[in-house]
């Protein structure tokens, strides 16, 4: 998919083929929990508005983007509602222009800071430290990314309530890459480290922008940032949700495809719009922690290999639902009545904004009400 393209501004503007939108798509620019229509249903005076259920609302396979952002995910986790996640960190390591060091290295180690945590919160995590083997990029890094990495190398145990882990790294290793360390130089020999699982408890992230490689000698002492990241997810099992229940989850997937039965509205002026994805929350087992999505996206898919178009945002009201009803969907879904837009399928995701792999289980359209559904806001 080569990443993702925001054209979600361009869908908040009223232009000349658009302004039969209105007011109340203008309002709704600065509110995107307006309740545009509602309660009109049943008022043969006001605007028509039209409940449309999704004919389409299903788990698909996804690719998550991990690379370049700001927290490295590692472990693994079973969590019994959605089934065995296994996370590997790699992330190599670049010295600020103009550092130096003076004298032989001594030591040389980790200082990870822990910012994120999906499972037990009672039982120690342990990690290992590997190297990365060889040289890689990483741009368009995505989850099912999978780098050769050497034996173990060192492997460090803390509480998941820790929020900084300093992991010293064998002597042998360092006299391994003395030159490297000591000139700060890491273009050759040497490519990062790996972080994979060893207890099976939880997964954990590292704060990427906070933790370092550290090296001392005996009068000096630098911290080198990670430069380049990855995180490689991957379900080992599947989930087991509910019949009524679809499963969308960051990181390792799915996401959510979403098809609505549109053409019969084509060539007709839309006043507003509103999309609702009712979910559930089951309860966690005891001392478990399952994070949640706390916002959604609704995208469209023009082709797998390209780039995906944000329509809008979705934004969590209370326990119940994620709900959008802003001009970049009304104009996105005007854009389709007059057949100034086509694409593939549409999807709902977690936004890429950092690893996780936070997951939420969403009402399907067999599950009752509430339901899935888009309310179309037409003048009468």
């Amino acid at each position: 998919m080569g990443g993702v393209f925001r054209v979600s501004r361009r869908y908040c503007q009223v232009t000349g083929r658009n302004i039969v939108l209105g007011f109340v798509v203008l309002a709704a620019c600065n509110d995107v929990t307006s309740d545009v229509g509602l309660g009109l249903l049943e008022d043969s005076t006001g605007p028509e508005v039209v409940q449309v259920a999704p004919s389409v609302f299903e788990s698909i396979q996804h690719r998550d983007v991990t690379g370049a952002q700001d927290r490295l995910l590692a472990g693994y986790v079973n969590d019994p509602l959605t089934g065995a996640v296994r996370a590997t960190a790699y992330a190599d390591f670049l010295a600020t222009l103009g550092t130096s060091i003076s004298g032989d290295v001594t030591e040389a180690g980790l200082r990870l800071v822990v910012d994120y945590l999906y499972g037990d919160t009672l039982q120690a995590v342990t990690v290992a430290v590997h190297d990365i083997l060889a040289s890689w990029d990483e741009p368009g890094g995505r989850a099912d990314t999978s780098l050769g990495i050497g034996d173990q190398l060192a492997a460090f145990t803390f509480a998941p309530k820790d929020s900084l882990v300093t992991v010293k790294m064998p002597d042998d290793w360092v006299d391994q890459h003395r030159a490297a360390l000591g000139s700060l130089e890491f273009d050759t020999g040497f490519h990062g480290l790996a972080f994979s699982d060893v207890s099976r408890t939880s997964v954990v992230g590292f704060d990427s922008k906070r933790s370092i490689l550290y090296v001392k000698t005996e009068s000096d002492s630098v911290g080198i940032s990670m430069d380049k990241t990855i995180t490689g997810v991957k379900r080992l099992t599947g989930a087991s949700p509910k019949d009524d229940l679809v499963l969308l989850q960051d990181g390792s997937g799915p996401s959510v495809r979403v098809g609505f039965d549109l053409l019969q509205y084509q060539g007709r002026p839309l006043n507003g719009a509103t999309v609702r994805f009712p979910f559930e929350l089951p309860a966690a087992p005891v001392n478990f922690v399952r994070p949640e999505a706390s916002t959604l996206q609704l995208v469209m898919i023009t082709d797998p290999d390209e780039p995906v178009i944000i329509i809008t945002d979705l934004v969590r009201v209370g326990e119940s639902e994620y709900s959008a009803s802003d001009a970049s969907l009304g104009n996105f879904l005007q854009d389709v009545f007059f057949s100034n837009v086509e694409y593939a399928w549409l999807e709902l995701r977690v936004p890429i904004q950092n690893n996780t792999i936070n997951n939420i289980l969403l009402r399907s359209t067999n599950a009752g009400t509430p339901a899935p559904e888009a309310l179309l806001v037409f003048s009468r």
